[in-house]
């Protein structure tokens, strides 16, 4: 029992009256009864609810009266049940409608009129928007490593413009989102004898948004292997994000370049550059498989539609060659492939892609959505197409992808729902009737599946002794994290999940075990999650799993960590 929590209850049972026509409700009295072991309180509440009140006239007086955009923010009509909270949402809303106008000081206040006799309410909105505010100048104080521009190009209200405080909250997002900022605060500071003009200040401290990432490990297929990787997404202090990478092990060596401009244009386009190199050469691990050289280079666009909407636009150029292919340990749909393709491949290729993001902070988001859907093409230029191992092939294939992730805040503790999804599909076009098998989907391991080990959902190559895993056209996985507060360190999250999914491959070729797409083939796992942000190295991420609905043969790993990643 706490006498402050009781005062709280019945001010919020009040306003649950208040909210439903009940102007006279009121709290008669209330009274505690100590139980005889003094161990429990009764609570007797005895309250007067009183008649419904209704909407009568509604009226906007002063100069805002004449705003046609005024009045369709009323949203309360003669006749309507009167709701205390619905006509503090209308004043919010007016005084919203103005400081985006520029009249940073608006007062909206409601005088009321009650008609106990008709049981109405009048309502009058006296709306007083004093001058129109202008913003003279934007500073950013804390700024001790970057460019000016860095932080200035994020910021939607501009130098010299009349006060929108719909720009300043769209700029306090973007910053807060920022990897190289944390955003502390912004203050609007009154111009010393000049009433209708103001300064910004935000305030800001800087980080470091290097990442020098060292990931190893030792697999059954792998052996032992390692990546090494910089990266910068604040090149220089201009904003600006590089990086490179590099990965070996046995049977793959991976060279990676990029480079992005997250503001290419003043109306927020971004353009990255990538160039790759892959070498896979599974022969050395005895398999028999394949080897296979891969470079390329990739552009893209960002384009933005509005403050958390942005498309995507790509195109770039992949040459892949296959060599050593052994068919007799080989997996089957790579004989077929290649028997019909030939081993030298053009990827001409595009991409498009929407994303919607509007979550609060990074990178352990609290609350908020980010959903992503992308599709990545190759264009089938070339004409015939020809088997030979000297003719190279403009192939033909599709990939669609669907990602998302929501954090639902759950009560005031710091409690938070992360159900999550992706899907992906691929398939060949033109004359080309098969997703290309250096294309399929993996799943297994902390990043998509946890409790079966990495890449190894799917089906399975009935050459390999042993038995190799070869992935899919077709991904399905979705989970739910329950994140748990941490009052240790805003460096960790921790989270309790339930998770399921598999890689299916709809497009069959003989001699190999797959699965039929449903429900029942679904594999799940639950467990633990704990995820630790390092700054300038990585965030890496922990699972404890038990695998559920298991199959014969299933690899399954009761723990498992990658590097570089966050839920």
């Amino acid at each position: 029992y706490s006498p402050a929590k009781l005062s709280a209850d019945l001010q919020s049972l009040a306003n649950f009256y208040y909210d439903h026509g009940y102007l006279g409700f009121r709290v008669v009295n209330h009274r505690e009864i100590v139980s005889a072991d003094k161990k429990h309180v009764s609570i007797v509440v005895t309250v007067s609810e009183g008649p419904v009140y209704t909407i009568g006239k509604i009226r906007v007086i002063g100069p805002a009266s004449r705003s046609p955009g005024v009045h369709k923010l009323i949203s309360l009509k003669t006749g309507d049940v009167f709701s205390r909270k619905k006509v503090m949402a209308i004043s919010k809303a007016v005084r919203s409608y103005f400081s985006d106008q520029g009249y940073a000081r608006s007062q909206v206040i409601v005088k009321t009129q009650l008609n106990k006799a008709s049981r109405q309410v009048n309502f009058v909105f006296v709306v007083d928007n004093k001058n129109r505010i202008y913003v003279r100048r934007i500073n950013f104080i804390g700024n001790d490593h970057s460019q000016d521009f860095a932080l200035r190009s994020w910021v939607r209200q501009m130098e010299g413009a009349r006060y929108s405080q719909k720009l300043i909250d769209e700029s306090k997002q973007k910053i807060a989102l920022l990897p190289y900022f944390q955003l502390l605060s912004v203050q609007v500071v009154p111009v010393p004898n000049k009433p209708n003009e103001v300064d910004l200040n935000f305030n800001v401290k800087s980080r470091s948004a290097g990442q020098f990432m060292v990931q190893g490990g030792y697999a059954e297929l792998q052996k032992f292997f390692y990546t090494i990787s910089l990266s910068q997404q604040n090149f220089m202090g201009t904003g600006k994000a590089a990086g490179i990478s590099f990965t070996q092990s046995k049977y793959q060596q991976i060279y990676k370049i990029n480079w992005s401009n997250p503001m290419l244009t003043l109306s927020g386009v971004s353009r990255s550059i990538a160039l790759n190199f892959t070498k896979t050469m599974p022969t050395k691990l005895g398999l028999g498989n394949y080897d296979m050289d891969d470079m390329g280079v990739m552009f893209n666009y960002g384009i933005p539609v509005s403050v958390n909407n942005t498309l995507s636009l790509g195109f770039g150029y992949d040459y892949t060659r296959i060599k050593n292919f052994d068919a007799t340990k080989g997996a089957p749909p790579i004989g077929a492939y290649m028997a019909k393709y030939g081993s030298k491949y053009s990827q001409y290729k595009l991409s498009l892609g929407w994303s919607y993001q509007n979550l609060n902070k990074l990178p352990f988001p609290t609350s908020g959505v980010y959903t992503d859907l992308d599709l990545d093409m190759a264009l089938p230029f070339g004409g015939k197409v020809n088997a030979s191992s000297s003719k190279v092939n403009a192939i033909g294939y599709y990939r669609l992808v669907f990602d998302s992730r929501f954090y639902y805040p759950v009560g005031t503790k710091g409690f938070v729902l992360n159900p999550h999804m992706t899907v992906g599909y691929g398939g060949g076009w033109g004359k080309f009737d098969s997703l290309p098998f250096f294309m399929n989907f993996y799943g297994g391991g902390p990043n998509t599946l946890p409790g079966y080990q990495s890449s190894s959902l799917g089906p399975r190559n009935p050459n390999d002794t042993d038995n190799a895993y070869m992935g899919g056209n077709l991904e399905t996985f979705a989970g739910l994290n329950f994140i748990f507060p941490n009052p240790i360190s805003d460096s960790m999250r921790t989270a309790l999940f339930v998770a399921g999914g598999n890689i299916f491959d709809t497009h069959h070729v003989a001699g190999v075990d797959y699965e039929k797409v449903s429900l029942g083939n679904m594999r799940g796992s639950v467990g633990l999650l704990v995820a630790w942000h390092i700054p300038s190295i990585a965030t890496i991420e922990f699972a404890i799993s038990k695998p559920v609905n298991t199959k014969p043969g299933d690899d399954k790993a009761a723990f498992g960590f990658t590097m570089g990643s966050a839920f």
